[in-house]
């Protein structure tokens, strides 16, 4: 029998319907599934009172050179320093080379690493003033601020405002408005974890406490205790006393670190950085002093 011939407009009508209809296993394997994506935990490095040069030039920035090598064997995504980034006044003439050598060494870190600033008192004074914060601000960071990194908020204040802002309180209040305007925009993003960064400790054994050199007084204590605890803060994390202490306030974990140079009690509490792991909705940290530092991070970010 012959072979049907069908006319070319046919034939492409015919294919075109084809095409379209197609059979059910084709439609199936062209739909994709979404998945939401899970949480993945990572790890960040805390550091305090590098104060370039207490305790002499030679000593303080071989602890600096020492803090980046570990940061660049670590590599966390980032690492926030709290505070007393160099040792003199902003008005004295040797804050100069000092804060020369505090880039020059901190250029040496992997460019992965982001570094966070927070200003303490030996970089602003107590009380700060209106041309310390300005000296500061053009050189380091700004002395408030706040960044995000995988749904976790990071919040660095200005603790000598909270210490004692006798010569710019205008300044101080507006530090506390941002502060709770920050939390309550919290709120409505639902962070899964919430944590701030300073120089001065809230306090050293507990939350009742007096006030003294190394912590904050009561009543700006309280004010930042009651935002904490309104808006679910996990952490404040803090340096300045040159010695490790910790307070656990219902929850809140009041964390101070000891000095990634110059540490108080170097035979027992040696000086070091802070390993934070970021878990979905609670963090764990370590404090390390140089010598038992690890080599790796929990969380790895650059593998």
């Amino acid at each position: 029998m012959a072979d049907k011939k069908i006319s070319r407009r046919k034939f492409m009508q015919g294919t075109a319907a084809s095409m379209l209809a197609g059979p059910a296993i084709c439609q199936a394997s062209t739909v994709k599934s979404f998945r939401v994506k899970k949480y993945e935990p990572f790890s960040f490095v805390v550091m305090a009172d590098p104060q370039l040069f207490m305790n002499g030039e030679t000593f303080s920035t071989n602890r600096l050179i020492q803090a980046v090598s570990h940061l660049n064997q670590l590599l966390p995504p980032f690492v926030i320093v709290c505070g007393d980034l160099t040792d003199r006044a902003y008005n004295n003439y040797g804050v100069i080379h000092e804060t020369e050598v505090y880039f020059n060494k901190f250029s040496q870190m992997n460019s992965l690493v982001k570094r966070y600033d927070v200003a303490g008192n030996h970089d602003i004074g107590t009380p700060p003033t209106y041309g310390s914060i300005a000296w500061y601000e053009q050189r380091f960071a700004p002395i408030w601020y706040s960044f995000i990194y995988r749904n976790n908020l990071f919040i660095i204040l200005e603790s000598d405002l909270l210490k004692n802002s006798s010569n710019i309180e205008e300044l101080a209040n507006q530090q506390m408005a941002w502060l709770e305007d920050e939390l309550k925009k919290s709120s409505q993003t639902k962070f899964c974890n919430i944590m701030l960064f300073m120089h001065h400790p809230l306090c050293l054994s507990s939350v009742t406490e007096a006030e003294q050199y190394f912590n904050i007084g009561p009543v700006k204590r309280q004010e930042i205790l009651g935002l904490c605890h309104q808006y679910n803060v996990k952490a404040v994390f803090n340096g300045h006393y040159h010695n490790t202490a910790y307070v656990n306030d219902n929850g809140l974990e009041i964390i101070t670190s000891t000095a990634s140079s110059n540490a108080f009690n170097e035979a027992t509490d040696p000086a070091g950085l802070r390993l934070v792991d970021v878990y979905e909705d609670h963090i764990v940290h370590t404090f390390y002093g140089y010598d038992v530092m690890p080599t790796s991070l929990a969380f790895p970010v650059y593998t």
